[in-house]
């Protein structure tokens, strides 16, 4: 498990080895005067102290070691700096001891000594860790143990003195020191055993110092003990160098790199050898002490169980060599089956596999020889480079970069590459390459994995490509595009987009889409990307505007589709962005054209019709004036043509949706009912007339009058439809107008919906009119015989209502007409109106002010309601009414005014003025159409009251009457 040498933290330095050559010769130079019998003050200084010195040197040397240890070396060597520093510390301690006399038990000092030897030992306990397996260890630390107890215990029979009593005190205090130096000795030896370390000096000095030190010191303590050591003697000058060199080897030990195979074979047999060794020395050290030597009884009892000790732990190591050889078999059985394994792999991979030694081929799969497409002796003995292409992806040439591609360290990492191999036809392919280092049947191999990747380089290069012409397109396109993040930030916009909002691309991917569009359009916007998120639709197309950066409105075609991923995660939006102003504008002008051409046509009609109902009145009055026709003759002529050219103005006022509209609660059953009489009257006797009321119909709100004028107006059509005769069916029901209905139909508002049906046997509508019928004046009826306003009221009233209207018709067999009209959600509670006569006026004495901007029709309607008894009060605009009433401090009763009047105050404001004045006032409205209700979408409710022109004098003065007999209040408008 060793390594190569790892270089030092720091430069080599000459002091360290100027300081240990002084304190040699110190400590020599010390020795000699020592020797001559000179007593002076300096000589005996250096006599005391020089082994001080020499403990400080050894300790600085051993910390200068770890400042220059390689990082695998560091450790071992800081735990020898410690032991060396607690040496030097115990050192100066006993120095102390000796100047002052103190002597306390145990010494200090003594601890302190017996601190070098555990550092040594758990130093190079660690050094034996990192560079074992954990069996290794456990064997090697067995042997160390067994070693050092074995060891020790015949060391100490041969050396511990035999005269007179020691206890255990005294003997731990004579041991100590040596022992623990001597059992850090046997862990190097054994350290070197099962590393199998060269004798290099790196680690030898170290373990000799550790020897020499741990026996001069026992042999010192022995003389000492028999009193016979005397200063200046030779064994302070071994201990002084001893301990000197063991703070050199301390400095200088490494065994990284310096272990080699031919040690193999001694080591083990040595390794081998060691229990024997040990059992005999356990054997040797119980006879001495129990024969020849004449030990205490605590010696003899420590000799006895460190014998016995080392018996045990050798059993228990040769256990241990038995379980790790048991396990070692069963390892190497393991291998190969996995050698196995892998050969059976190697064969049936789909990848060709090389198997190289150095840079040469020794070996590969068959697939390897189908990617190279030639035979195996092409192939074995062959380097990487003659399988390569000159030159390669990266640039180089093949011959610059093989040897790094190629050769991986026995733990480095996997080296992943692409390679331009070349077969021996000459033929070149890409190939995506890994090498790495194995460990099959005990060896290490280099294996590289060749994988053929020419289909995913095309595939690649096809992306790119794809990718490419997709970037030119989205950049270059005409219009806006954009990919939108499911948040709604922009991810990425053409120019296009950028130039369509005046925003840079920095700009626009820095906002959100939500945040340049409009509001009235966001909501829709956002509705429709909740559906295509949640997997309703895939895409969605609208209109709808943007604000430009400075400001303006866009309006704009947008197109989106969601991308989603392979597991139909979504990814983002696409989104097609079309400006479609100008187009708009241009659409508007258009619109407004036909406007203008359609008024033209209407005016045309209009004026047409009553230029003839004119003529009759003119003719009429000429002949009254003349006195050639009876007057009541000629008033009732007159009267009928005032009312024809009424109707024709409410079909006009539907038809352009400025009829009042009366809303109430309908049956339309009820409707339908009343009308039975006058349909078969207009009808005529040649036509049939068929009703189908449904039970279950639902009511609706609607104008009652406009639901009889629909009716009529089909009716009307239907019979001119079938001339020779026929069957017209009325039918009642209930339907649905769906989404895609209202959205053709701007107005018509989804839901359940009453059902009016209406279906002739007449001649039919050819295809080509079906998309005109309700056009104003389009008519296919002979002259005279029809205004073309009939289907175009039916057309506008529907529509006010929220409906919409359905036609089908086959030529020559009839049409159909289909009214649908939102129902309400109230039971129908108001009762119909049945069609009835002009109601009987009658008059009354109230105070009424009549307000109108037409002076003829202020005088006839002012002439009518005195003609009734009322007192009048009349003024022609808003402004002269309110001077009118603050002229007359009497009691008003009745405000009759026209809707719209000049000067800025409309009938509803007067109204309004007078009634917070006059909260007794009742008011009573008179329109032909009412701008104002229409802009406000305001319908008259039940409590309002409203006459429309034109009316009769009866008419006039019944609902005049009928508003003053009303009680006041609840008419807000």
């Amino acid at each position: 498990m060793l390594g190569p040498s790892a270089p030092s933290g720091s430069p080599p330095s000459r002091l360290p080895k100027v300081v240990l050559l002084s304190a040699v010769l110190l400590s020599l130079a010390a020795y000699g005067i020592s020797q001559t019998g000179v007593s002076v003050p300096v000589i005996q200084f250096l006599d005391n102290f020089h082994w001080t010195l020499c403990f400080v040197v050894a300790a600085w040397l051993g910390w200068h070691g770890v400042k220059t240890a390689s990082p695998g070396e560091k450790s071992v060597r800081r735990w020898f700096a410690w032991g060396l520093l607690a040496n030097a510390a115990g050192q100066i301690i006993w120095d102390i001891q000796v100047v002052t006399g103190w002597n306390p038990f145990p010494a200090p000092a003594d601890i302190l000594y017996s601190a070098l030897g555990p550092c040594c030992a758990v130093g190079l306990w660690q050094c034996l860790r990192a560079n074992t397996s954990k069996p290794e260890l456990r064997v090697a630390t067995l042997d160390a143990a067994a070693l050092g107890v074995g060891a020790t215990a015949f060391v100490l029979t041969l050396y511990l003195p035999s005269q007179g009593e020691m206890g255990p005190v005294p003997l731990l205090l004579l041991v100590a020191y040596p022992v623990t130096l001597l059992g850090a000795l046997w862990i190097g030896v054994v350290l070197a055993l099962t590393l199998r370390l060269l004798p290099r000096a790196s680690w030898m000095l170290f373990l000799l110092a550790l020897a020499g030190t741990g026996m001069v010191w026992m042999q010192w303590n022995i003389l000492q003990l028999q009193e016979k050591l005397a200063d200046g003697t030779w064994f302070n000058l071994l201990f002084s160098l001893a301990n000197l060199v063991l703070g050199y080897g301390a400095m200088t030990w490494r065994v990284q790199g310096i272990n080699h195979p031919r040690m193999e074979r001694p080591c083990e047999v040595a390794l081998r050898m060691l229990p024997l060794v040990l059992a005999m020395l356990a054997v040797i050290s119980v006879v001495l002490a129990e024969t020849f030597r004449q030990f205490s009884p605590a010696v003899q009892i420590s000799v006895d169980i460190a014998s016995a000790l080392a018996v045990v732990l050798i059993i228990w190591r040769q256990n241990v060599m038995v379980s790790e050889r048991d396990r070692r078999l069963l390892v190497e059985q393991r291998m190969r089956e996995s050698e196995g394994r892998y050969q059976s792999l190697f064969e049936s991979s789909l990848d060709g596999i090389f198997i190289l030694n150095g840079l040469k081929f020794v070996d590969c799969n068959e697939r390897a020889l189908q990617l190279l497409a030639c035979s195996r002796d092409k192939i074995i003995g062959r380097s990487p480079l003659d399988i390569s292409a000159e030159l390669q992806p990266d640039g180089r040439q093949a011959r610059d970069g093989v040897t790094e591609r190629f050769s991986v360290e026995e733990k480095g990492p996997r080296r992943l590459f692409e390679w331009l191999v070349k077969r021996p036809d000459g033929s070149i392919f890409d190939a995506e390459i890994s090498v790495n280092a194995l460990h099959v049947g005990g060896r290490t191999i280099v294996q590289a994995v060749m994988r053929d990747i020419s289909e995913r380089k095309r595939a690649e290069e096809a992306l790119r490509t794809s990718e490419a012409r997709f970037s030119s397109s989205f950049e270059s396109a005409a219009i806006g595009m954009a990919l939108v993040g499911t948040d709604g930030h922009f991810l990425k916009v053409n120019a296009a987009l950028c130039a369509m909002f005046g925003y840079t691309a920095e700009e626009l991917m820095a906002k959100t889409f939500q945040e340049i569009t409009h509001a009235d359009d966001l909501q829709a916007d956002m509705g429709l990307l909740r559906k295509t998120l949640a997997g309703d639709r895939n895409s969605y197309q609208m209109e709808k505007r943007y604000i430009h950066k400075g400001g303006a409105v866009v309006s704009a075609l947008l197109s989106v589709s969601l991308v989603r991923d392979g597991k139909g995660r979504p990814l983002h939006f696409t989104a097609q962005i079309q400006d479609v102003t100008q187009r708009k504008k241009l659409e508007e002008q258009f619109r407004q054209s036909q406007k203008m051409e359609a008024v033209g046509q209407l005016a045309g009609g209009v004026a047409h019709d009553f230029n003839n109902i004119l003529t009759v009145i003119q003719g009429y009055a000429s002949l009254l004036q003349s006195g050639d026709i009876a007057p009541a003759d000629g008033v009732r002529e007159i009267s009928a043509s005032v009312e024809r050219a009424s109707s024709l103005t409410r079909q006009l006022l539907t038809f352009s949706r400025k009829q009042i509209m009366q809303p109430r609660e309908l049956d339309l059953n009820g409707v339908v009912q009343n009308m039975i009489t006058l349909l078969r009257r207009t009808l005529g006797e040649h036509v049939t007339l068929q009703v189908e009321a449904a039970t279950d119909l639902p009511g609706v709100m609607a104008d009652q009058g406009m639901m009889e004028q629909i009716i009529l107006n089909l009716a009307v059509n239907a019979r001119d439809a079938m001339s020779k005769g026929g069957t017209l069916t009325v039918h009642t029901g209930s339907a649905v107008i769906t989404e895609d209905e209202a959205r053709q139909h701007a107005d018509a508002r989804v839901g359940l919906a009453a059902l009016i049906k209406v279906t002739d046997t007449g001649c039919g509508i050819p295809v080509e009119n079906l998309t005109r019928i309700f056009e104003p004046f389009f008519t296919t009826k002979e002259v005279n015989q029809g205004t073309g306003l009939g289907l175009a009221t039916v057309h506008g009233i529907v529509r006010q209502h929220g409906g919409l209207v359905r036609v089908s018709s086959q030529l020559g067999v009839g049409t159909e007409f289909q009214i649908l009209l939102p129902a309400c959600r109230a039971a129908v509670k108001s009762p119909m109106h049945p069609i009835e006569a002009e109601p009987k006026a009658t008059g009354g004495h109230e105070t009424i002010l009549l307000v109108d901007d037409e002076p003829a029709l202020r005088l006839v309607s002012k002439m009518t309601l005195k003609h009734f008894g009322y007192h009048v009060l009349e003024a022609g605009s808003g402004r002269q009414a309110l001077k009118v009433v603050e002229d007359h401090p009497e009691r008003i009763d009745l405000l009759l005014t026209d809707m719209v009047m000049p000067e800025g105050i409309s009938g509803k404001d007067l109204a309004d003025m007078l009634r917070d004045a006059r909260p007794d006032i009742r008011v009573l409205f008179t329109s032909g159409y009412s701008v104002e209700l229409l802009n406000r979408n305001i319908a008259l409710s039940e409590d309002v009251w409203f006459l429309p022109k034109p009316f009769t004098t009866h008419k006039l003065a019944h609902m005049v009457r009928e508003c003053l007999n009303a009680p006041v209040g609840g008419r807000d408008m």
